[in-house]
C-alpha cells in the first residue's frame, strides 16, 4: 500500500492517490477536509504510524517496511516498489 499527497500548500484528503499492490485505487467516500498536523504540546510527535492520535485509537496488526520519501512517487516508482 502507497499513499502520495503531492505539496500543493493546501494538503487535502481528497488529493491522496492510494495504491494497493502498485494499482492506483478508486477514490471512495473520503471527506473533503484539510490534513493537518497536531502541535498542541512539546511532546507531539510531527508522525505517527499505527494509530490516531485525537482519539488514542491503535491500529491492531503488523505494520512492515515503512518508507516516507521527500517528494510525491509516480504511479510508475510506486508500481515499480509492489513488485
Amino acid at each position: 500500500m502507497a499513499a502520495v499527497l503531492e505539496d500543493d500548500g493546501t494538503p487535502n484528503v481528497k488529493e491522496v492517490r492510494l495504491y494497493v499492490d502498485g494499482a492506483l485505487e478508486a477514490l471512495s467516500s473520503a471527506g473533503d477536509r484539510a490534513i493537518y498536523t497536531i502541535v498542541d504540546s512539546v511532546d507531539s510527535p510531527d508522525l505517527a504510524i499505527g494509530v490516531w492520535l485525537p482519539a488514542g485509537r491503535y491500529f491492531e496488526g503488523a505494520i512492515d517496511e515503512v518508507r516516507i520519501y521527500d517528494r510525491a512517487l509516480s504511479a510508475a516508482e510506486v508500481a515499480s516498489l509492489a513488485e
